[in-house]
């Protein structure tokens, strides 16, 4: 799943223009062309220069439907300027939040390096965390934030709406290398960040409370933070600089797993909806992917429905029943990537529409199949199904070549009994090293003789 944004000028020929018409025509383009600073403040500036449709719907999140800012978020997460939190279903935006220093400096940060300008690192600070510590030292370097008297960033501090707006114009002018224009228009603005809010304001990023005042020391929420980011990268836009979608990672087909479906059960509903779920997740180079946080819980307001499931060897009916379907097809496709499989556990029976040894069953909060793309390059997840097969497709660059082998079955019992068999596999790297790994599983029953 991807997005892709075509910026296109267009020319009108002709030699019958009169002198009033073109004058008509020239004003016309001037007010299309020209930033939202012409307007009179306070005004909210439109966000379409920067997020088309595309970019607006779906809804990323499951609690970004209905609230204010929806729009704007799914903007900056198609931006991946946000990659949201984790939650008890799966990731989320957590709208209501106030939004940190230190994680003001990377929604900052990754903006604008979607517009393609490069930020070099500054000095580390000793109170800032690994996960933003790299973006709070872009943005000391470029000088869009500072740290403290004592040397320190201060970053579990919340932001205030007057910190961000200094954040935020600095922001704009280190990309398009212009200092914004300015006004003065909030009554309850003065002091330290004024000449900033003014700035933000005149060119439409905030527009102030309904009272007609700013609020200058209430902390910033993250759903107020991408309201304020999507205006942000449509005034950069206006101005010649504006955001680019990520490429996708590479096209190729690195690994892949198809397994079957008995047309017309009620777990094929469960599959059908996992898959929708993770379609078009990207796993980074160097992360880690949980697939029941991909997936997310499993619960009838989000779709599933109730289906078997084994708990304790014995059959029983939950909501998302058969969903572990997807955990075997997608612990298939990983494996043959070659990337690192952290965590998966087969089966307690045999099914024999899965491969031995090399399946997984899935459970909310206690099994799960977790791997890390321990490759040079992102990894595109790309799932397609029908009423008789379900199909998990990993897309990036070729990377590594793996043998695979699965033993015969050994101490087995009769037929439809226990049974012990082996999986392994060999991975060869580009520098002609390989690593071996070795499995083994014992089924409590289904031994197919």
């Amino acid at each position: 799943m991807s997005w892709h944004i075509s910026y296109r000028s267009y020319r009108r020929g002709g030699h019958a223009w009169g002198i009033v018409a073109g004058l008509a025509l020239l004003g016309s383009l001037l007010v299309a062309v020209t930033p939202a600073a012409a307007q009179e403040p306070p005004f909210s500036r439109g966000i379409d220069a920067a997020c088309p449709a595309e970019t607006r719907t779906p809804d990323r999140f499951p609690d970004v439907a209905g609230t204010t800012h929806r729009e704007a978020i799914n903007c900056i997460a198609a931006y991946q300027v946000t990659l949201g939190r984790s939650g008890p279903d799966g990731p989320v935006y957590a709208p209501g939040r106030a939004v940190t220093r230190e994680q003001m400096a990377t929604f900052i940060a990754r903006a604008i390096e979607a517009t393609g300008e490069e930020l070099p690192l500054g000095d580390p600070f000793p109170d800032v965390g690994e996960t933003h510590a790299d973006n709070v030292r872009k943005l000391v370097a470029a000088g869009v934030a500072e740290g403290r008297a004592d040397g320190t960033f201060g970053p579990d501090l919340p932001v205030t709406r007057a910190q961000m707006a200094s954040f935020i114009a600095r922001a704009i002018e280190s990309v398009t290398g212009d200092e914004l224009p300015t006004s003065s228009v909030f009554p309850d603005v003065s002091g330290t960040h004024a000449t900033n809010i003014g700035k933000l304001a005149a060119v439409g990023v905030v527009a102030g409370r309904e009272d007609g005042t700013y609020g200058p020391d209430e902390s910033v929420t993250r759903a107020q933070m991408a309201a304020f980011l999507a205006r942000s990268l449509a005034e950069l836009a206006d101005r010649g600089a504006p955001p680019q979608l990520p490429e996708p990672p590479g096209n190729t087909v690195v690994g892949s797993s198809t397994t079957s479906l008995q047309p017309g059960q009620a777990r094929n509903t469960n599959i059908h909806l996992a898959a929708d779920y993770i379609d078009g997740d990207v796993i980074p180079a160097g992360s880690s992917y949980s697939l029941n946080q991909g997936i997310g819980q499993r619960t009838s307001a989000r779709g599933f429905v109730a289906n078997g499931f084994i708990d304790g060897g014995e059959l029983i009916s939950v909501v998302g029943g058969g969903v572990s379907q997807m955990g075997t097809t997608f612990l298939n496709a990983a494996w043959s990537t070659g990337i690192q499989i952290d965590d998966f556990r087969q089966h307690t029976i045999y099914f024999p529409r899965y491969p031995m040894c090399r399946e997984a069953t899935l459970a909310w909060g206690q099994l799960d199949v977790v791997v890390t793309n321990d490759s040079p390059y992102d990894i595109t997840i790309d799932t397609g199904y029908s009423s008789e097969s379900v199909t998990v497709t990993f897309l990036s660059e070729p990377w590594a070549e793996v043998e695979s082998t699965i033993s015969e079955p050994y101490d087995v019992g009769a037929v439809g009994g226990p049974f012990t068999v082996d999986c392994d596999r060999t991975v060869t790297y580009p520098d002609g090293t390989s690593a071996s790994e070795s499995y083994t599983w014992r089924y409590n029953e289904g031994y197919p003789g």
